[in-house]
């Protein structure tokens, strides 16, 4: 009899012992969904500023003799970016300018329904006579957001974009 109440109490104590690993448990899973809800670990991504969009998308140069984006201010719902533009040389300036820019003006208007336009001002190399290279502007232009939707991506010849693009303004013709 003695030794059926101590295998009683030794059964009522491992019971006690299960149920107590069993609510930590339960406690553990609700303490990290409720850390995991309010973005303390995984799952958010984190929240960029507008500049920090606009630079993730546009990219910054590689190096001094790469295209990239130098500068973004955003006004309200208007964006203006310095792009530096460093052409290959296999078409126009103009050609190149759009090959380069018009996935990125897409990405930029699919990505970001806060903004409705853009306007990039072009800085191309330009070499001196003496045979320094230095960063001087081309031009700028204006992208809409009415003009993107206007846009058949699927079909748009990418040369075209300052064909297209509005305001466009020449600081000085290249070759």
């Amino acid at each position: 009899m003695e030794r059926e109440i101590k295998n009683n109490s030794a059964k009522k104590k491992s019971r006690n012992q299960a149920i107590y690993f069993l609510a930590l448990i339960i406690v553990g899973a609700i303490v990290v969904f409720i850390l995991w809800k309010r973005g303390f670990i995984g799952g958010k991504p984190s929240v960029q500023s507008p500049q920090q969009i606009i630079y993730s998308i546009f990219e910054r140069p590689r190096d001094s003799n790469s295209s990239g984006i130098t500068q973004a201010t955003v006004s309200g719902d208007i964006v203006v970016i310095k792009y530096n533009f460093y052409p290959v040389g296999i078409s126009s300036f103009q050609n190149e300018l759009g090959i380069d820019l018009s996935d990125k003006i897409q990405i930029f208007f699919k990505n970001t329904s806060t903004y409705k336009e853009i306007t990039i001002l072009v800085n191309g190399p330009l070499e001196d006579k003496l045979g320094n290279m230095s960063w001087k502007p081309i031009l700028s232009f204006k992208f809409t957001e009415s003009l993107y939707y206007m846009t058949n991506w699927q079909n748009f010849k990418k040369q075209n974009l300052l064909d297209v693009a509005e305001d466009v303004t020449w600081f000085r013709k290249l070759n």
